[in-house]
């Protein structure tokens, strides 16, 4: 439901995805990695949803000349969160300037972390400052026993979904599927700032523009 041709490379943005009624379907954010390529994710259990509902369209006209790939299995992801983050980070990421000016929030970086590709995106759901990490799952194990050890002299400890969503609750960061049914649409949900309702055409538009000018049925 928001603008994305303007995204710079290295930007990250959070999206909205709404069926043809307007009912909000998933959330996540999508990283413009090169002029051609994007990396876009999905809430957790929304992934195959989210990419057949994506085929769907692309088969029904939608996209030319645009191809999608599922990278589900491919990547493993961890959230790196807390106010000594980024001086974890320096420790396992060399060779890149993660300084809050060269890596500022809502951007995303390419870089190797204890000797494996990844992705780096700061972004942060549990509003504290925070980096995804995304590598090949093959690399999963090792990043997640390097990021262990080196937290050790910061005070790591592993944080479970509970204490993730309490914290993102604090900061009024939404959950779809909890905090929304089958009925729910962006502007009622408290999203509108995310919903352009003059672009060209999006999934959801006019019943969106309705709501908007005429308040909930």
């Amino acid at each position: 439901v928001n603008r994305w041709r303007k995204l710079g490379v290295g930007r990250v943005r959070y999206g909205v995805m709404c069926n043809d009624e307007g009912v909000v379907m998933d959330d996540g954010v999508c990283a413009r990695i090169g002029d051609k390529e994007w990396y876009m994710s999905t809430t957790s259990s929304g992934a195959s949803v989210v990419f057949e509902w994506i085929q769907w369209w692309l088969q029904s006209g939608w996209g030319d000349g645009l191809s999608v790939v599922n990278r589900t299995e491919d990547f493993s992801a961890f959230n790196l969160a807390g106010p000594l983050s980024r001086d974890l980070l320096r420790v396992l990421v060399h060779d890149l300037d993660i300084s809050n000016e060269a890596f500022p929030y809502m951007h995303m970086k390419s870089a190797e972390l204890a000797g494996a590709p990844c992705h780096l995106l700061r972004i942060g759901f549990t509003g504290e400052l925070s980096y995804e990490i995304h590598v090949p799952s093959g690399y999963a194990l090792h990043v997640w026993e390097a990021l262990i050890q080196a937290g050790q002299s910061f005070g790591i400890s592993p944080f479970g979904m509970e204490a993730q969503r309490i914290l993102r609750l604090e900061k009024s960061h939404i959950i779809v599927g909890q905090d929304t049914d089958a009925l729910s649409d962006p502007i009622a949900a408290d999203m509108a700032w995310a919903v352009k309702l003059d672009k060209v055409d999006f999934l959801g538009q006019r019943p969106l523009r309705r709501i908007n000018e005429e308040g909930p049925s």
